[in-house]
């Protein structure tokens, strides 16, 4: 399970104000289900990612991850990211293109450097 709490990021410009990355999320995915963050371009999808994998440390709130504390803004809780247990794939791994075919399913062109041989023609709930 993963239960994330009023996460709040902000990045810190010079010379202005902090920018609010991720301002107030909160939400708790249980274990086995399937989970989507959707939301148009900048708006913390990958920043809370990036908490939750400890790759970046919020300014407030809290982080579990299978009912132990990862992050805990209040208690000074910090779990360094190789001891989370948990992976990320990242955005540099881009799709060049997607279209849609009749049969309802999906063409994906990615980098060549990535191996998807056998599973570009299904959506992803049929991976």
């Amino acid at each position: 399970m993963l239960d994330v709490q009023n996460l709040i990021k902000q990045f810190k410009v010079r010379g202005a104000a902090a920018v609010p990355a991720v301002d107030d999320v909160s939400f708790t995915i249980e274990q086995g289900e399937f989970f989507t963050l959707l939301g148009p371009s900048g708006c913390g999808k990958t920043t809370t990612l990036r908490c939750v994998a400890g790759l970046e440390r919020p300014q407030s709130g809290k982080i579990h991850l299978r009912g132990r504390a990862v992050f805990d803004a209040r208690d000074r809780v910090f779990v360094v990211p190789n001891q989370r247990n948990i992976g990320m794939v990242f955005q540099s791994v881009q799709q060049r293109g997607l279209s849609s075919e009749s049969s309802g399913t999906a063409e994906c062109q990615i980098d060549a450097r990535q191996s998807c041989q056998g599973i570009e023609p299904r959506w992803p709930e049929r991976l």
